[in-house]
């Protein structure tokens, strides 16, 4: 009996040495197979989004663009660099983003520029763009499911145009009108009014429309001999263009502008400048006159 009880003891004392050594030795649980690593990185975003058709971009009249400030000598984050008005130049960069664009992971890269997509009801879609060498849209917007949307190529090279021209040439503290832009050779002067127009459908869209046509020799010298002088310029202003000028020359050519921002202009924009050209008061003055009496007839 008591080798029996003696053989009992040992076989237990065995037992607990050899499972406290397994204990000790076995890995520890991770929940993963073996040789199956644990995932390092996000999950892969998926979808895709058209910003044309859940935006609305395409009732785009203008489109606006702001740079990073790099100066410290002011308090704006991001100061006015172009607007992009000409319908067939707006109309081809909307084209560019009316496809599915996919998703990019957030990043916290400050955006060198903000482009704002001015629609026709005069809202806007705000969009930062693009950090040194990488080129996205990042909006805050309701319809966005993530904030980030890669840009298409066409996009990037088309927007990327405009911005190369504006920031190539400074603009000058003053400017001649005349002389810059040949006007002194000018036989007629058009004036069309920016209206927004209402379809049946629900859409909205801009349009140009003719008010007044000035061919008359004494009130076109007027006006350009109004501009002939040294005018100082200005950055863009948010504001839509009230109106378009036309001037035909000589030679058939003609010079385009718009006009900001009242029924009255008082600021002008080359259709290749990025900045506005503040004009003179006798010019202001006779182009009011003009206009007012266009109106009474």
């Amino acid at each position: 009996m008591k080798i029996r009880k003696m053989w009992i003891y040992l076989m237990m004392t065995v037992l607990l040495f050899v499972g406290m050594f397994a204990a000790c030795a076995a890995p520890e649980t991770t929940g993963q197979s073996e040789g199956v690593k644990p995932d390092s990185e996000p999950p892969e975003l998926t979808g895709a989004i058209n910003l044309v058709e859940a935006g609305g971009l395409a009732d785009t009249v203008a489109i606006h663009v702001k740079a990073l400030n790099t100066e410290n000598d002011s308090d704006d984050a991001y100061t006015p660099l172009l607007s992009i008005e000409d319908a067939s130049e707006v109309a081809a960069i909307i084209d560019s983003l009316d496809v599915q664009l996919g998703f990019q992971p957030e990043n916290l890269c400050i955006a060198d520029y903000i482009i704002d997509f001015e629609l026709a009801d005069g809202s806007l879609q705000e969009f930062e763009y693009g950090c040194g060498d990488t080129y996205w849209l990042r909006g805050q917007q309701a319809y966005l499911p993530h904030p980030v949307i890669a840009s298409s190529p066409e996009f990037v090279d088309l927007i990327g145009r405009h911005i190369e021209a504006a920031i190539s040439e400074p603009a000058p503290e003053t400017i001649n009108p005349v002389a810059a832009y040949g006007l002194a050779n000018t036989v007629s002067i058009e004036i069309l009014k920016h209206t927004i127009i209402d379809h049946e459908d629900g859409t909205l869209s801009a349009n140009f429309e003719p008010v007044l046509l000035i061919e008359d020799s004494q009130q076109v010298d007027a006006l350009v001999r109004a501009l002939d002088t040294p005018l100082k310029t200005g950055p863009l202003v948010r504001c839509p263009s009230s109106h378009a000028i036309i001037f035909t020359l000589r030679d058939g050519a003609t010079v385009s502008f718009s006009a900001y921002c009242q029924e009255t202009p008082e600021m002008l924009q080359h259709e290749d400048d990025s900045y506005l050209v503040l004009v003179s008061d006798s010019f202001s003055a006779l182009l009011h006159d003009l206009l007012s009496d266009s109106n009474r007839n």
